[in-house]
């Protein structure tokens, strides 16, 4: 699991348990129920945030992809530095 999927992960938990304590949460918005469903939404909205922000890859370049290709020994070292000539890397 990345580092970003196990912080989600944790703050989906402690908004669970929030919302499940009695008096807190949207349950209760007397005093520190109040602050805490302000709390609440904020934690929400930087969830959503984060996990949709996570969505976007970084296209990989083709020497990249050329370098793991060579790596996983797909192509041999000629095809390598043919391939690798190329495109100009």
């Amino acid at each position: 699991m990345s580092e970003k999927n196990t912080l989600v992960a944790i703050g989906l938990g402690i908004l669970l348990l929030i919302l499940l304590i009695p008096g807190f949460g949207m349950g209760g918005m007397m005093g520190i129920g109040m602050g805490i469903g302000v709390l609440f939404w904020i934690a929400v909205a930087a969830l959503l945030y984060y996990a949709l922000a996570g969505r976007e890859e970084k296209e990989k370049s083709a020497l990249e992809i050329l370098k793991e290709r060579y790596a996983r020994g797909e192509i041999s070292r000629e095809e390598y530095l043919r391939m690798k000539e190329e495109i100009g890397g």
